[in-house]
């Protein structure tokens, strides 16, 4: 199970966002050790500065609930909730392509599927930015991920 956070309040001081970066650090570590024989042939530092990228980035977003969880493939598993918005993300720390890792976003709004969405690392996070802030999806160099379901 990775590592779980709640604001309790609309503010979140900076201290608060120090300790739970800290937090999904060592949380980082410790799940890595775990799955060791599938991280192992990974180079550590590259993947942990990647993850390191996201996860601040993240966090600065000010989240009423963010958890972590690393996976067998070599990527990492955020669910975080803002507001009525719940976003499921996987982060492909894919080592080969160092200046830009592919992201999977899976959106709700008051568990009101939205459009999912797949693409590099900053244009995934400039959709989450843009649903939070603006309450619109924005149509970006990568593709939108079409679903048969609902």
């Amino acid at each position: 199970m990775g590592f779980v956070f709640e604001n309790s309040g609309a503010g979140q001081i900076i201290s608060k966002t120090n300790k739970q970066y800290i937090n999904f650090q060592t949380s980082f570590d410790k799940q890595s050790y775990k799955l060791k024989e599938f991280w192992d042939a990974v180079d550590y530092a590259q993947v942990k500065k990647k993850f390191s990228k996201s996860s601040s980035i993240l966090l600065e977003l000010n989240p009423d609930v963010f958890s972590m969880e690393l996976t067998t493939e070599g990527s990492v598993f955020y669910v975080f909730r803002k507001i009525d918005y719940s976003f499921f993300i996987q982060h492909f720390l894919d080592v080969h392509d160092i200046d830009d890792d592919e992201m999977i976003i899976t959106m709700y709004r008051s568990n009101i599927k939205l459009p999912s969405y797949a693409g590099t690392l900053n244009s995934a996070l400039a959709q989450i930015k843009n649903v939070l802030f603006n309450g619109a999806l924005i149509k970006l160099e990568s593709s939108v991920l079409h679903e048969f379901s609902n």
